[in-house]
């Protein structure tokens, strides 16, 4: 064999060898990516899933809406029924109010009888009560307690002493009493800061008779405060004051502690009551 036939030999093979190896590590790169092709679509797959979890989601989402528009509109169309007819029963008792005042008014004034005037007189002044209890009387204070009470005696009122509102002029500022200028229904409200190292006891009080207690403990050096709120009814004088309860008790000032109470409806006009 000559010398040129066996390099030509040897040289096929080299390049043989290489061409092998070309082809496994092509095959390889087929293999990675086909496997990258599988994982993609396996995550497409489920993206699908997800979108069509969605799809179903929205479409239950949109049924319901639909069943609550559907819930609105009759539930409208029920509060618009109500409202005409309560439209139609105001203004069937609008009606009947202004013929049975005309029929009133005109039995009082009708000059048939004697005794005309007086009726009117009597017709005018239940109008006029009847006003008066619509419009309503004001009454309304506020008052604040400026200087430490050390030593209360018992059964003591507490005398709130700075007045920051007093519509209607009821709460005496002298006694600590309120005192109805009307007779009615009236909301009262206390509020008590404790004095240092005491345990007090004090009282809503109606005409000198208890209505309801608040207490106070404290121990040295510590503060503690207590409220409460009572409705009561009243007549044209009546009195209502906060007092202390047991001897040589304290109560903390610097307007910490107040006295409040409102009128909230007017009963000595209502001709029911009265006549």
């Amino acid at each position: 064999m000559s010398k040129g036939l066996f390099f030509s030999i040897l040289f096929g093979l080299l390049c043989a060898e290489v061409f092998a190896e070309d082809i496994s590590s092509f095959k390889d790169e087929i293999s990675a990516l086909q496997s990258a092709m599988g994982i993609v679509l396996g995550r497409l797959d489920d993206r699908d899933t997800q979108i069509n979890s969605l799809r179903d989601d929205v479409e239950r989402l949109t049924l319901f809406l639909a069943d609550q528009d559907a819930t609105i509109s009759e539930q409208n169309s029920r509060i618009q029924s109500l409202e005409e007819i309560i439209r139609s029963k105001s203004d069937e008792n609008h009606t009947t109010s202004d013929a049975t005042s005309r029929e009133e008014h005109a039995q009082y004034s009708g000059p048939s009888s004697g005794s005309a005037p007086a009726r009117k007189a009597a017709y005018d002044n239940a109008y006029n009560r009847m006003r008066r209890e619509y419009v309503g009387s004001p009454v309304a204070f506020l008052a604040t307690l400026t200087n430490h009470i050390t030593h209360a005696g018992a059964l003591q009122p507490i005398v709130f002493d700075r007045v920051v509102s007093n519509v209607g002029g009821a709460y005496n500022v002298h006694l600590g009493s309120f005192v109805a200028p009307v007779s009615g229904i009236y909301v009262f409200s206390t509020t008590l800061l404790s004095y240092p190292g005491h345990t007090s006891h004090f009282q809503f009080v109606k005409n000198n008779d208890f209505v309801s207690r608040l207490f106070l403990h404290t121990s040295s050096g510590q503060y503690e405060t207590v409220s409460q709120t009572v409705v009561l009814q009243l007549n044209k004088g009546d009195d209502v004051t906060i007092r202390n309860q047991d001897p040589d008790e304290a109560i903390h000032g610097s307007n910490y502690s107040t006295f409040a109470g409102f009128l909230i409806w007017e009963t000595e006009n209502i001709p029911a009551i009265v006549g």
